[in-house]
C-alpha cells in the first residue's frame, strides 16, 4: 500500500509539473483517398479540427514570426502537378475567425513549400519544385506578402534536379538544405548532395 500510494504522488505530481507543458500546435490531416485536407490546432490540450477545410489532399502548415513578431500560420494546398503553383493562405495564428486569412497568394514560385523562415521583414521559403534544374529559396516581403527575390542553388550533378527541402535562419545567415533528384516521384533516385 506505501508504494502505492508513493506511485499516485508520483503520478499526480507529474501531472501538476507538466500541465503547463501543453504546447500549441497547428497541424494538417488528409482523408483516407489523399483528396481532401483540413487544417486544425491544439491550444492548451483542446483540439479544433475543422478550422480551415477543402484543402486539397497534400496541404502543409508552416509558423512563422512576422516583422511585429506576431505568430503566423501558413497553410499550402501543394499542388499534385509537377511544376504547378501553390495555393498558399497566411493566417493569424490566434485568429477566432478562420474564413478570412491575412494574404491568399499563387505566387509563380515556389512550388511544393517544404520550409519556412522569417528573419525581419522577410519570409524565406523552401521551394521543392523549380521549372529549372535548379533549387531555389524565394523571399516574400511580409510588408505586402510579394513575391520579391529568388536565389538559385545550381544542380552540378549531370541528369538531376536540385530540390530545397528545409531553410533556417541563425543570426545573420540564411541554411538551406537541397537534394538532387531524378524523376523522384517514378523510378528515380537521390544523389549525394
Amino acid at each position: 500500500m506505501r508504494h502505492y500510494s508513493k506511485f499516485i504522488l508520483s503520478v499526480l505530481l507529474l501531472l501538476f509539473i507538466t500541465h503547463g507543458a501543453w504546447a500549441d500546435v497547428a497541424f494538417t490531416t488528409v482523408d483516407n483517398t489523399y483528396s481532401s485536407g483540413k487544417l486544425g490546432k491544439i491550444v492548451s490540450g483542446n483540439v479544433s479540427k475543422d478550422l480551415v477545410t477543402n484543402l486539397n489532399g497534400d496541404p502543409a502548415v508552416f509558423s512563422f514570426a512576422d516583422q511585429n513578431n506576431q505568430l503566423r500560420l501558413l497553410v499550402t494546398n501543394r499542388s499534385a502537378v509537377p511544376n504547378a503553383n501553390d495555393t498558399v493562405w497566411i493566417y493569424n495564428a490566434h485568429a477566432q475567425n478562420w474564413g478570412t486569412p491575412l494574404k491568399e497568394a499563387a505566387w509563380s514560385l515556389p512550388k511544393n513549400i517544404h520550409g519556412v523562415a522569417a528573419k525581419g521583414q522577410y519570409l524565406y521559403l523552401a521551394a521543392y519544385n523549380t521549372t529549372a534544374t535548379n533549387g531555389n529559396l524565394v523571399r516574400i516581403n511580409l510588408n505586402n506578402y510579394e513575391q520579391e527575390k529568388e536565389y538559385l542553388y545550381p544542380t552540378t550533378a549531370a541528369g538531376y534536379n536540385a530540390h530545397s527541402e528545409a531553410v533556417v535562419i541563425v543570426g545573420e545567415h540564411i541554411y538551406a538544405l537541397f537534394t538532387y533528384g531524378k524523376n523522384p516521384w517514378t523510378t528515380g533516385s537521390y544523389e549525394n548532395s
